[in-house]
């Protein structure tokens, strides 16, 4: 309506009569958007489609109604942002007040969890929708475990994996190998940090007879990563310096072996040993 919304009589005609005109909405500017489709104008109860540009999005809604008082709802476009995420049992980074849509963050679960996602990635990027993926820290269950020179005991092989926390599997060695307790079968609890304790299978050294010489030795058999000595008989000297030996994967390194000092050598010796 147009005009005064009511008539009066007088001198003998009416006052300015009122007008009704169709309503009317004119094409919105929206900043950062656009409109879809685009008309010189919309009356009322017509619908109007808009998008954003890239890195903005709608704010209530992607139309807007005409009608009496204007588009409803107003149409705008705000710019994509996202807060810090939370992400408990670990932590992020860069760490910013907010992100723009496109930004990446890198995601560091503490020991005993991993990022739940299937691909395989530690980051998460802003989007329309948020963080993609959630950038969620959970449990991380314990995977079959590959043991070299060891393997699973036949009837868990088969079993379901991986294994939550709080279950278990047992695994042996192989001949001449043992683990780290000197067990050949040793049974593994699923924790929060892994498979506690590290299935591991360590090579294992025997102490044998030396020819032209003998072992300062405790025990019989030594596991991968210990040492021992030996000494060589009058005459001949140790092979290696100060005649230690460490036992590894391949055996004892260096070979334990006792050679013949030189003719020279051998009469200084005694030269010396008849002057004393």
């Amino acid at each position: 309506m147009t005009g005064a919304s009511t008539v009066t009589c007088q001198n003998g005609t009416w006052t300015e009569r009122p007008q009704c005109k169709d309503i009317i909405c004119n094409v919105p500017a929206i900043p950062h958007g656009f409109v879809r489709n685009s008309k010189s104008s919309y009356k009322e109860s017509e619908q109007l489609q808009f998008g954003c540009e890239e890195g903005y999005t709608f704010g209530e809604r992607a139309d807007a109604l005409c009608t009496e008082s204007g588009w409803h709802p107003t149409p705008y476009c705000t710019e994509i942002l996202c807060s810090p995420p939370r992400v408990p049992n670990g932590n992020f980074r860069p760490q910013e007040d907010s992100y723009r849509e496109g930004a990446v963050i890198t995601i560091d679960c503490n020991p005993g969890y991993h990022l739940r996602t299937l691909s395989g990635k530690n980051t998460a990027q802003c989007t329309s929708r948020g963080w993609v993926p959630a950038p969620d820290c959970v449990e991380k269950p314990c995977d079959y475990p590959v043991i070299e020179n060891g393997k699973i005991s036949e009837r868990m092989a088969h079993s379901y994996f991986p294994k939550r926390i709080g279950q278990y599997v047992d695994y042996y060695c192989r001949n001449g190998y043992l683990a780290p307790n000197g067990e050949r079968v040793v049974r593994i609890y699923c924790s929060k940090g892994g498979w506690n304790p590290e299935p591991k299978c360590l090579k294992t050294c025997s102490v044998t007879h030396l020819e032209n010489g003998y072992f300062r030795y405790n025990h019989d058999t030594y596991t991968e990563g210990e040492r021992i000595q030996y000494v060589c008989n009058q005459d001949y000297r140790t092979e290696s310096e100060g005649g230690e030996v460490t036992c590894t994967k391949n055996g004892w390194s260096p070979f334990p072996r006792c050679i013949r000092k030189s003719e020279c050598a051998y009469n200084l010796s005694q030269f010396l040993a008849k002057k004393l």
